[in-house]
């Protein structure tokens, strides 16, 4: 990150696009903990994506391991779906 997570003072996040919220885990498991803001639309929507997006991301990493087709040494996720749900307690309505 160009600037440290932890320096943040909030995220607003607009709609739950994972191009918009898929990075929040991640950010969250990097030091972030202020207040997401969203409506309650959003909050909902980024508690199915999100794990949801981490669990395929934990398959990837896995498959991507046992086939050793990956560049990376292991295979990693960028959050897993626990992360995810680690996250959800800072989305403010």
């Amino acid at each position: 990150m160009p600037i440290p997570p932890n320096s943040l003072e909030c995220i607003i996040l607009t709609h739950a696009h994972l191009d918009h919220c898929g990075y929040i885990p991640r950010l969250v498991k990097q030091g972030f903990n202020g207040p997401i803001y969203a409506t309650p639309a959003t909050i909902d929507l980024c508690g199915v994506i999100l794990p949801d997006s981490g669990h395929l991301q934990e398959e990837d990493a896995a498959y991507y391991n046992k086939t050793h087709s990956s560049k990376h040494d292991p295979a990693l996720p960028l959050y897993t779906e626990q992360d995810a749900l680690d996250c959800m307690h800072l989305f403010k309505r």
